[in-house]
């Protein structure tokens, strides 16, 4: 793979910067701005795509905080990071805790952020898990490990950073979808919370978990147009990551999985490329909404390609308007009820834009 990154790096260079953006070639060591002033959060920095992501912004100069459950894998990120660019400092790269199953780790995570005085330019909802264990998150708010892990822990996040970001603008959300998730995720109205699903079904909950995140990054773009968020989606395509390794090796499909991507997956710097390009690239300033990532059929080329990649219910506005509203009710609900500053935090940036 190192070679792969060798000669991808000559020979992208050798085309002008103009033709690779047109083809969707874009590549951070080439092509991305230089990040000095700017602040961003990255969920699950610590390995696959997003050590990919935090690592060139780094390089890239700006301040990033790791977020993450895994606080000694964070600092073996910032190890790793440290021998590709000695300059790089625990000033850089700020490791922080983070548990999104935990509505309370959120909250607290969020304080602990606001507290050092830092603005904030953009926050890549990144974290995530394919076929976790059965059962709730960490608080046991929600009956689903992988949907709060991916879907609702990022959602609850987002919206208490949504207001100070506006405040920082222009800042962006970059939301992690999966190209899986967009042909196999569907939504179940009547168990949005995946009770159903937490003990039958854990790849369907992490392709609805996928559907639901393409369908409210939709809705949130839509209603945060005019505030100075830009609200992307990406996919990174089929990445040599530990997503399917941290999966219960008691689903076929798991052992399926991680031995398919033995084969066929790219390495994690491609899939974190649609990313870096959604979150720095200053052309795209006030062209929210969009989903960047490979063609869904061949998801390991055109990393950078833009494209309308919205499947099944995320192609109906109606639908997402619906998700989201549902969403923001169930989230208040289990924060307090619309009496707690939090949720009333949640109900308020959903609604802000309206």
């Amino acid at each position: 793979m190192a070679a792969q990154g060798i000669v991808d790096t000559a020979l992208s260079g050798l085309l002008p910067g103009r033709l690779r953006r047109g083809l969707g070639l874009w590549r951070p060591q080439h092509d991305m701005a230089d990040q000095f002033g700017k602040v961003f959060i990255v969920t699950g920095g610590s390995s696959g795509v997003g050590f990919q992501v935090v690592k060139h912004l780094a390089a890239a100069q700006a301040t990033v905080i790791l977020a993450t459950h895994n606080m000694p894998g964070a600092l073996k990120a910032l190890s790793d990071i440290q021998r590709d660019f000695p300059h790089i400092t625990e000033r850089n790269v700020i490791p922080m805790y983070l548990d999104l199953t935990s509505f309370k780790s959120i909250t607290q995570f969020v304080e602990a952020f606001l507290a050092q005085g830092l603005p904030l330019h953009g926050l890549v909802n990144n974290a995530g898990e394919a076929m976790g264990p059965p059962g709730p998150g960490a608080d046991g708010a929600l009956p689903n490990h992988t949907l709060v892990t991916n879907f609702f822990g990022p959602f609850y996040l987002t919206h208490l950073l949504l207001t100070f970001m506006s405040e920082c603008a222009p800042a962006r959300v970059v939301n992690v979808c999966s190209a899986l998730g967009e042909y196999m995720g569907t939504v179940d109205w009547g168990d949005l919370t995946g009770e159903r699903l937490s003990k039958s079904d854990p790849l369907g909950a992490y392709n609805a978990s996928k559907r639901m995140t393409s369908m409210a990054t939709r809705e949130l773009a839509a209603r945060s147009r005019g505030s100075g968020v830009d609200v992307f989606a990406t996919h990174p395509g089929f990445a040599a990551t530990n997503l399917w390794h941290k999966s219960q090796r008691s689903y076929p499909a798991a052992r399926l999985f991680n031995v398919v991507e033995e084969w066929f997956a790219q390495h994690p710097f491609y899939g974190a490329i649609p990313i870096l390009y959604a979150l720095t690239e200053p052309s795209l300033t006030g062209r929210t909404g969009r989903y960047f990532g490979g063609p869904l059929m061949c998801p390991i080329i055109m990393n950078a390609r833009c494209g309308s990649y919205w499947m099944g219910e995320s192609r109906d506005l109606a639908a997402c308007v619906r998700l989201y509203d549902a969403i923001v009710a169930i989230v208040a609900r289990v924060v307090g009820g619309g009496a707690d500053p939090r949720a009333t935090a949640v109900t308020a940036s959903a609604t802000a834009a309206q």
